[in-house]
């Protein structure tokens, strides 16, 4: 036990460390980022006590849910500042709709490629497909009989691909060379007592609404909409300090790190190949979708692809925030995208069972 807390401090020590090289490298998110690339290296080669199953520990959950959280407090903190807003929601009907039919080509072409090339059963070759929602993807992977294992690597590959492309994608489409977290935090006067007070009752609140829906990823969204509120009605007012998202980040980046390098041995097999290919395909097809959206309305093409991005949609909105664009519109999308699989998943997975059963 005292040297799983200690493998966990140190590799937490080591995420810190990477995300203050990579912010003095002037990376763009660079305290998720690197502490990603660092814990990662950290996992891979340092000796760590085993689990029951034979993996490495990772971040505990707990931790992972209050860094989700302080992010959707931060994200909600912007909404007030977001002038655009207006203007972008009147194209949304547009804009979800276009990410919701590439949603849906990028299943398809994942699920073909996928079938065949490692020859899974349909339930795993949909799984491993579809573009976003972990979490509740490897539910119904188990609920429905796949290989979450390879649902697991393939879904964590492509996230993984995401979170590490996206910021440079977007600071190559913009001209905003960011340092640190300048750009995610304006300036602005410093918070009272009684709008830092709310902050952290908002914290809290999010924390414990976040233990009870279950799961990890369900906790930023409650942050984000009591955060939201309170830009909005003017309970929360000035900046917040860098320093608790910064943390927030090296632990998520610990975390995605963590979890690649027990994976590391199986994404260097057959598996791991589809994960890469399905993985670039559908940020391809996400930069053909924008690019066709953005000549066609009066939105800027880095917006339109990170609302088209297919996972991490929590660093996607900090990448908006990072480069002046609005994250909630960002959020929306992939918002919309989630529903809409978490709707339509257990219908689509039952028909292929029944399909499979005729064969």
């Amino acid at each position: 036990m005292r040297f799983k807390i200690l493998y966990l401090a140190a590799a937490l020590c080591a995420g810190g460390v990477g995300g203050y090289v990579a912010a003095v490298l002037r990376f763009p998110l660079p305290w998720m980022i690197g502490a990603m690339i660092a814990s990662f290296l950290f996992a891979a080669f340092a000796p760590a006590p085993k689990l029951s199953d034979g993996s490495r520990p990772v971040v505990p959950r707990v931790l992972q849910r209050l860094s989700l959280v302080v992010i959707g407090v931060y994200l909600g903190s912007q909404f007030a500042k977001l002038e655009d807003l207006p203007r972008l929601l009147q194209a949304a009907p547009v804009t979800v709709g276009a990410v919701l039919f590439y949603s849906a080509l990028c299943a398809v072409v994942a699920f073909v490629f996928l079938s065949r090339f490692l020859r899974v059963n349909a339930a795993t070759a949909y799984c491993a497909a579809v573009p976003g929602g972990l979490a509740p993807i490897l539910g119904l992977a188990a609920e429905h009989r796949a290989d979450v294992g390879v649902v697991a690597l393939v879904q964590s590959m492509r996230v993984a691909m995401v979170i590490l492309a996206a910021p440079f994608a977007a600071r190559a489409l913009t001209d905003i060379s960011p340092a640190g977290l300048a750009n995610i935090l304006p300036g602005g006067e410093t918070m009272a007592a009684d709008s830092a007070m709310i902050t952290i009752g908002v914290t809290i609140t999010a924390m414990i609404i976040g233990a009870k829906l279950g799961g990890i990823g369900g906790s930023m969204l409650p942050a984000l909409v009591l955060s939201s509120a309170g830009s909005y009605f003017g309970w929360m007012v000035g900046a917040l300090p860098a320093q608790p998202l910064a943390a927030a980040l090296v632990g998520l980046g610990t975390y995605a790190g963590m979890s690649l390098a027990n994976l590391r041995r199986a994404a260097a097999g057959k598996a791991g190949l589809a994960a890469f290919i399905s993985g670039a395909t559908m940020m391809l097809l996400a930069g053909a979708f924008a690019f066709a959206l953005s000549m066609m309305l009066d939105i800027p093409l880095v917006s339109l692809w990170l609302a088209l991005a297919p996972g991490g949609i929590g660093e996607m909105a900090l990448t908006a925030m990072e480069i002046g664009a609005a994250p909630h519109w960002i959020l929306l999308h992939h918002l919309a995208r989630i529903a809409a699989l978490l709707l339509l998943s257990p219908l689509i997975l039952r028909a292929l069972a029944k399909g499979e059963g005729k064969l």
